[in-house]
């Protein structure tokens, strides 16, 4: 009941329709990819401080890509689905398109020492025009 007292994550349990997620089965799940380690969380897109496009990837697999456009007259686009990801080849199935190889090209900028951002950028004849730009780390 004290909001300060740790918790164990091996006193966590996951439930998925009323039954537990433990065992062997999990751990293969959550186990460690250095594949996709560098790419998980959301990657932002557009002016530095108000981005426009975001493209999240899940621990899972799965992505989410978003289109918020900071011009009202404009509409916004959403779509997800699943990505596979080896050494600098991203595999996206994009809804419409089916699966999509694109290359992936991951580089830092500032100086050493000083707070740098990733950068991503996705390369290949087949990119979707909403992904053909270059995505940072943050916002």
């Amino acid at each position: 009941e004290d909001p300060e007292s740790p918790v164990c994550v091996t006193d966590v349990v996951f439930y998925s329709d009323g039954k537990p997620l433990n065992g062997p089965w999990l751990t293969q799940k959550l186990k460690y990819d250095k594949q996709k380690a560098p790419l998980l969380g959301t990657w932002f897109s557009g002016y530095e401080g108000a981005p426009e496009r975001f493209i999240s990837f899940y621990f899972d697999g799965t992505y989410r890509y978003d289109y918020q456009p900071l011009d009202q007259a404009k509409k916004g686009r959403t779509f997800s689905g699943d990505y596979e990801v080896s050494g600098s080849k991203l595999v996206l199935r994009v809804p419409g398109q089916g699966k999509v190889s694109l290359r992936l090209k991951r580089e830092k900028t500032g100086e050493e020492g000083a707070a740098s951002k990733r950068l991503l950028t996705l390369e290949g004849k087949e990119v979707p025009k909403d992904l053909q730009d270059t995505f940072r780390d943050q916002p």
